[in-house]
Formats: C-alpha cells, sequence, structure tokens
C-alpha cells in the first residue's frame, strides 16, 4: 500500500482530488489522506506516516523544506488552468491591466497567454507566502484591475481590496501528481531493496550445509 498526504487550500479542490483518487486505475494501492489547510496554517504533520506528499505551490514548498525526508510532489499550474483563469477574469471584470502572481513555472507563460485576451500583465513571483504579503503593498498591484494568482496570493489581495480571480487545479493535473507521487515511491522502494539485497550478507554468503 502506498500512503499520500494531500494538502489543498480550498474545499473546492479536496472535491477534485476525492474524484480523482476514487478512479484512479490504482486506487486499490493508494491511501490518501487530504487535508484542506492553506500555507500560514499548516500544522505539525507526522510525515513518517506517508510514503510522500502532494501540494501546490508555496505549499509544496514549505512541506519541501520542513520534510526532506518525505518526496514532496509539486501540483504544477498548467497553461491550460492559466488560460481557464484568464477567461474567467475578463468576463468578470474586463480588465485592462491585471497582476499575475504566485509561485508556479508556467508564470511567465502567462504573459504572452494574456495578450491573447487584449490584457496587458505584469508578472510577480514572490519566494515564500511572507515575501507575497509584503509585495501585496506594492503601488504597481494595487493601481492593477485584477490579479490573477494561486491562493494565497489572491487571500492576500482580498485583504488589500483587490480584486482577484483564483489560478484553479485542474484534475489532469491532480491524476498527474498522484502518477508522479506513485512512480517515486516505487522507485524508492525498489532502491532500498536493492541495497538490501548488496549488502554485506549478500557479499559473504552465510555456508549452508545439506545432508
Amino acid at each position: 500500500m502506498i500512503r499520500l498526504l494531500f494538502l489543498v487550500p480550498y474545499p473546492e479542490l479536496k472535491e477534485k482530488v476525492d474524484y480523482v483518487l476514487r478512479n484512479y486505475s490504482g486506487k486499490e494501492k493508494v491511501e490518501a489522506d487530504i487535508r484542506v489547510w492553506t500555507v500560514e496554517e499548516i500544522p505539525s504533520v507526522p510525515a513518517d506516516e506517508y510514503d510522500a506528499m502532494i501540494a501546490r505551490g508555496y505549499t509544496a514548498k514549505k512541506m519541501e523544506e520542513s520534510y526532506p525526508s518525505v518526496p514532496t510532489i509539486d501540483m504544477p499550474v498548467s497553461g491550460y488552468d492559466i488560460v481557464r483563469a484568464l477567461d474567467e477574469c475578463q468576463e468578470k471584470y474586463h480588465p485592462k491591466k491585471i497582476v499575475i502572481c504566485g509561485f508556479f513555472g508556467k508564470l511567465y507563460e502567462a504573459k504572452d497567454i494574456c495578450r491573447m485576451f487584449g490584457m496587458k500583465a505584469e508578472i510577480y513571483s514572490p519566494s515564500d507566502y511572507l515575501e507575497l504579503n509584503e509585495m501585496m503593498k506594492e503601488k504597481k498591484i494595487r493601481n492593477c484591475d485584477v490579479l490573477v494568482g494561486g491562493y494565497s496570493a489572491t487571500i492576500s489581495a482580498k485583504k488589500q481590496g483587490i480584486p482577484s480571480v483564483l489560478v484553479k487545479t485542474g484534475e489532469d493535473t491532480i491524476l498527474q501528481a498522484v502518477n508522479e507521487a506513485v512512480r517515486t515511491v516505487v522507485k524508492i522502494r525498489q532502491e532500498r531493496l536493492a541495497a538490501r539485497c548488496t549488502g554485506p550478507s549478500s557479499i559473504h554468503p552465510k555456508k549452508e550445509y545439506f545432508m
């Protein structure tokens, strides 16, 4: 059995994770706990009870730094996730200038995608959520029409009175993360088994006598 811990920042994402796991082809081999915590709320986690942890954005980074002995799998933001967020942004606010803010790899592709929607975009990628909170006070961000970003970014924007749109994680991204977690755990177990098989006892095998 492979034990996974999912950390998700909002209830809607938990529902998507539940759905993906219910329909996962190897579900009989996977046991998962799903916790709804923002990066600021994460308590001490009994990491040794899990084979791998799955999170996104700043939460994934924090878990990786806090529990280096347990692999953390990031749920990456896809280009399609950004397109959906920008489409929602345009439909709700019809903005001329937006800020895209968060901690995900596709961030700089977003500027090109924005041009397709006829929007100008400023890109911000704070290194952690503490830096994110400070960045929200900058004039350029406060003067934008809308902020588009991850959960931590949108929560900070609301505190500053800035309209925001959340970049939501799709089911395809969740499935990709589950597959990667399973592959990672299987690989680690195989490496540990190989290390045991090539240990001192295998180099100098015990003599056996047959009658």
